[in-house]
Formats: C-alpha cells, structure tokens, sequence
C-alpha cells in the first residue's frame, strides 16, 4: 500500500496488508498528489502543553477489552452503537452491513443491501430513540451506501426509505441530538439537511456570507451537530477548514480556517471546543475554540516514522457518564492505533491495532434508561478494518 506524507514523499510498505485504507484508497493519482502537496502551516496556540506533556510518546497501555475478528470478505469501514449499547452496526467494504452483540461479540446477522451493489458502506447510524417512534428506532438504520442514504429495518432486513444525492456520494451521516434531523456530507462539497421522520430532504448547504466564509471547496467527511444549539452544524474536508453552518439562514456562517485535513469521521464539538483529527503526520490532532476559531492545542501524537498512524477518527466522551471529559482518536498507516487522552490534552494511553482504525463510535451505557445518581459506564466500539473492539475508555484510564 502506498502512503503520501506532508512533504510528498512517497513510502511503501515492506509487505501487503489486508486492509487498503478505507478513503486513500479509492484516492485518484491526481488526488493522492493534491494531499501530498499541502504545506501544513503550523498556528502559534493558545493553550500550548508544556514540554514534559508534548514529549509524551505512548502513555500506558489501553487493554484491547472484547476484540471481535471479522472473517474474510467483512473488512469494516464504519460503526453505530445502538444508544441502549446491545447492538452495533457494522458498514463494510463489499457493501453489506454486519449487526453485532456487543457484550458478546457474536454476529447476530449479515444484511446485504442490494441497492448500489457496488458501493462500499461509508457510514451507518442507528435511529436516535429521542425521534418519534421511540424504543421502536432501534430496529432502524441509516445507511451510506454510494449516492444513496437507505432507512433499513434491522428485523424485516429490508429498505424502507431511500434517497439519491446523484453524483455526489455520501461519506458520514450525522444525526441531530434530538433526532429530528440528519445531515450528510460528500464529494460534490455540500453538506445535506433531511427530516428524519418525514425522510425528505430540507437543505443544500454550500455558501457562505459571501464576507468572511464561502462554504467548502473540496470533498467534505467530518459532521458533528453543536449540542447546545440545534440550529448549528459543523462539518469538515479536505479543504482545511471547518465550516460553521447555521440552519436558520441557511449558508455558512463562520470558517475555522487552520489546516484540517479530515478525511473520516474526524470532527467533534463539545461545549467551546472543535476537535479535529486530520490525515497528516504532523500535529495530526487539535483543539479549537468555537467561539473565536483559534487553535487552542497540538495534542502529542508521536510519530517514530513518516505515514506511521494518518488519523480517520476523533471524539469527545460521551457527556453525563465516567468518559466525559475524555477524548480518543484512532487511524491508519504503518503504526495503526487508538489513543486516549484526558480533557486537558495529556496523553493517557494507546492501543496498538491490528489493522486500520476506520471509524468508531462512544455511548453512554446509561443513556436511555433514566437517571441514575452515580456516572454511568461508557462503551468505546473501535471499527478496525479486521476486527472490532469493545471497551469502557473510563475504567481502562490510568489512576
């Protein structure tokens, strides 16, 4: 497989994997040489660590808790955790969608979806059990399959809703905390607004102001909707920004303009803080502040060589249980790994993977069963090309 790194240097591995990456893969020559092309410039920051922080390489060692070996023909490309955590759905490369149980690993069943029978799966979502329909949202999907955004039904294994976005296609899905409304990103540079319970799409989201933002220029991945206020999403790509859109007048609004080269699912907001996580070797993982698109920190992410972990995926813990306040990232290359981090930056701890760290997903245990006095347990599902793993973040943090 090849790697492009920052400076364009071309890098081959000594002997074949599994695994192509999951986007760079499917990277036109051209394009490949795009990316390579861009000079990270790096910004002064505003809540630099200090040096003993910066210099940490790996942390401790973050147990693998339940792994799940995926068989020959179910390279995995994305995941969605049920909100109760039973179920994980499990996008793949030859476009079917696996369903797992999570406290066992056992794959439940094998979905095959027929529609764009040629595409790769590139993002799954479980219904949100906030929408309408409640508890009944389990046994549906939403699906990312080429251009087409399917609403599976787990138990009848059939498609009951779908939508074309023509010859753009779709790269993640994004659905509203309350589960009202979904948003898609993908290669035609726009950013797609649906109602989820009327599966009709509201919006196309391209501009900006026509002042100080214009919207993206290039292929977009990262979404994440901004939790205190509904009206507000955020999404990423390869144009080195990340776009603020505001729904109520419907462009965007702002840009945090910096060097954010996200090529997954590597966008997350949580309260004043935008982390990003970007396909580049150097200073892969940041903070930003919302309010004013500042960098606030480079979290350590050491590279013992060129192309070693290009990141896919970055998230904030889950608020309201032990992981908030904790952030992991995971990707590809030569050294692929997970690694987690406190919510001042410092590196706790790393997973050294198998193979590539596609995408992953992070629940609170509690959610959806009531209040509960103490924090409740949460659950990290890592989507690795070739297997999956299953742990509680918190209670593997050093003390």
């Amino acid at each position: 497989m090849d790697y492009y790194g920052d400076e364009g240097e071309h890098v081959r591995d000594e002997e074949p994997v599994f695994s192509a990456d999951l986007f760079s893969s499917s990277f036109s020559s051209q394009q490949r040489c795009e990316l390579a092309q861009q000079k990270y410039k790096p910004q002064p920051e505003a809540e630099p660590l200090n040096f003993l922080l910066q210099a940490v390489k790996d942390g401790e060692q973050l147990p693998p808790g339940r792994v799940v070996q995926l068989e020959p023909g179910q390279e995995a490309t994305c995941i969605s955790l049920a909100r109760d955590t039973s179920t994980a759905a499990v996008g793949c490369r030859l476009g079917q969608v696996l369903l797992v149980e999570a406290s066992s690993g056992q794959v439940l069943d094998s979905l095959p979806l027929q529609e764009a029978p040629d595409a790769v799966v590139t993002a799954v979502r479980f219904r949100l059990p906030t929408a309408a329909g409640g508890a009944a949202n389990r046994s549906m999907l939403l699906v990312a399959k080429g251009s087409k955004l399917l609403h599976v039904h787990t138990g009848t294994r059939s498609v009951v809703a779908q939508s074309d976005e023509g010859s753009s296609k779709i790269n993640n899905i994004s659905i509203r905390p309350d589960g009202q409304l979904l948003a898609t990103a993908g290669t035609d540079m726009a950013v797609r607004v649906y109602d989820d319970q009327q599966r009709t799409p509201l919006l196309r989201l391209t501009g900006g102001d026509g002042k100080d933002c214009c919207g993206h220029s290039n292929t977009v991945f990262g979404l994440a909707w901004k939790p205190e206020d509904c009206q507000v999403l955020l999404s990423a790509g390869w144009d080195a920004t990340v776009q603020v859109w505001d729904l109520r007048v419907g462009h965007s609004v702002r840009s945090i303009a910096g060097g954010s080269w996200v090529c997954g699912d590597g966008l997350d907001v949580q309260g004043s803080r935008v982390l990003t996580g970007s396909w580049r070797d150097r200073h892969p993982l940041q903070l930003w502040d919302f309010g004013s698109g500042r960098l606030l920190t480079n979290l350590p992410f050491y590279q013992p060589q060129q192309d070693a972990c290009m990141l896919y995926a970055a998230r904030f813990g889950p608020p309201g249980c032990a992981a908030e306040g904790l952030l992991a990232a995971g990707g590809s290359g030569k050294q692929p790994e997970l690694r987690l981090y406190n919510k001042k930056g410092h590196l706790l701890s790393t997973l050294r993977t198998q193979s590539a760290v596609h995408a992953m997903d992070w629940v609170s245990q509690g959610q959806g069963q009531g209040q509960q006095q103490q924090p409740s347990a949460d659950l990290l599902a890592v989507c690795c090309a070739r297997q999956l793993h299953f742990l509680s973040a918190a209670a593997s943090k050093p003390r």
